[in-house]
């Protein structure tokens, strides 16, 4: 064989064992839509848009302080994730808009901030309901408040889609997840869509 070809063969071996292949989110890929943007009110009573988030990798989830199960679980796996990312996490803002909007109130939504230890860590979102079932929609949020049944306390209760959809830091939708993601598979995707 000449040496030429020899040469060629040994350059398209290396060449191919250091390629790897493109990475893959764990959660589904929403290929990149724009995300909606929205004006709501934070926990401290600023006006937050997702637009003044540019710049940063957003979480965005959907959260009631009466929630019984799912959004204290998401709420730790938040907080979680915050502290594996390390200095990350500064690029990363951990977002909530409401589905309850009678319900969070000012002082609701601080003792759930500070009972998950995520007062620093997350941004909790509120306003009237008609801006809140906007952004419901936008984000194709199933919101329901259940019928009262005999012997079930179902007051305080929202019935609402599963969803954490990932934005990277330009304000497209790229990665939808669910509140049972673990935290290292949402530390893994966030750090994909950080590097």
């Amino acid at each position: 064989m000449p040496r030429l070809s020899r040469l060629l063969i040994l350059v398209t071996l290396f060449v191919s064992a250091c390629a790897s292949p493109t990475p893959q989110f764990i959660g589904t890929d929403l290929g990149g839509t724009p995300a909606p943007d929205f004006h709501l009110i934070d926990q401290n009573g600023a006006s937050v848009s997702l637009a003044s988030l540019q710049g940063k990798a957003v979480v965005l989830t959907f959260f009631f302080t009466n929630c019984p199960d799912a959004c204290p679980r998401t709420a730790e796996t938040f907080r979680q994730a915050a502290d594996q990312l390390g200095a990350d996490a500064d690029r990363v803002a951990f977002v909530a808009v409401s589905l309850d909007p009678e319900g969070d109130t000012p002082q609701a939504v601080q003792d759930f901030l500070t009972a998950h230890r995520v007062t620093d860590r997350l941004i909790y979102l509120t306003g009237p309901r008609a801006d809140l079932q906007a952004v419901w929609k936008s984000y194709a949020m199933f919101v329901a408040t259940p019928l009262p049944m005999p012997g079930r306390d179902m007051e305080n209760q929202v019935n609402h889609s599963d969803r954490i959809i990932l934005i990277d830091s330009s304000g497209h939708q790229r990665v939808n997840l669910h509140t049972d993601v673990s935290v290292d598979d949402l530390v893994k995707d966030l750090q994909l869509l950080l590097h």
